[in-house]
């Protein structure tokens, strides 16, 4: 019975947060509710050939993490594994220096790039780069968004990029993890500390900071 319960909880869940997403697509005026998994094939253009997923995070959880970040127009965001640009346009909805979404796969890329010409109360400059997220150079951003959208071998390479960005440009950075799956990368990076978790049902985000 409790296994049962547990069951019809969960799918409840996931309708109500379904249907607010696509509630809250037509009310930024934009499309971001495609979700697939990628074919073997498509994946050789990266360097490591480990994303496995396009899906986006639930507008929902994008909220709350966007209010306890209390970010300010001094902040830059990216999101990696950008997708459709969902997270981009929840906070392109602030006043920020910038939004800018990393997407391996061009068509994902193009309807971003579609979703950030036609969002609804835009606040900041949204730019999707089409790149490896693995050979992506980071510049100045101050926060970075991944929904788990690749292996460990890309996100090494991930925060060895980050690393030499800041040591080029130091500054206060937080990243931003949703449903870690690779926290372990986290911890043998060796620079990084977790300051806090925003849990949820069943996945957290978990936040770090350079130390």
């Amino acid at each position: 019975m409790s296994r049962l319960a547990d069951t019809l909880e969960d799918r409840a869940f996931h309708v109500f947060m379904r249907a607010a997403d696509v509630l809250i697509d037509a009310s930024y005026g934009v499309y971001t509710l495609a979700e697939r998994r990628y074919a073997a094939g498509e994946v050789t253009a990266t360097r490591f050939g480990d994303p496995a997923t396009n899906m986006p995070t639930y507008y929902l959880r994008l909220m709350a993490l966007r209010d306890a970040l209390e970010l300010t127009p001094q902040d830059a965001v990216t999101d990696l594994g950008c997708g459709c640009g969902r997270a981009l346009a929840v906070f392109a909805r602030q006043p920020l220096r910038y939004c800018r979404g990393i997407e391996f796969e061009a068509g994902a890329a193009g309807v971003a790039r579609a979703n950030a010409k036609r969002l609804r109360g835009r606040r900041a400059a949204i730019d999707v780069v089409t790149a490896d997220a693995a050979d992506y150079p980071f510049a100045d951003e101050t926060l970075v968004y991944l929904f788990n959208p690749f292996g460990p071998q890309t996100l090494r390479a991930v925060l060895a990029n980050l690393r030499r960005s800041l040591e080029m440009k130091p500054r206060r950075l937080r990243l931003c993890y949703y449903h870690p799956k690779h926290r372990d990368v986290f911890k043998a990076a060796g620079w990084l500390r977790r300051t806090a978790t925003l849990r949820g049902f069943k996945t957290h985000i978990e936040i770090y900071e350079a130390q």
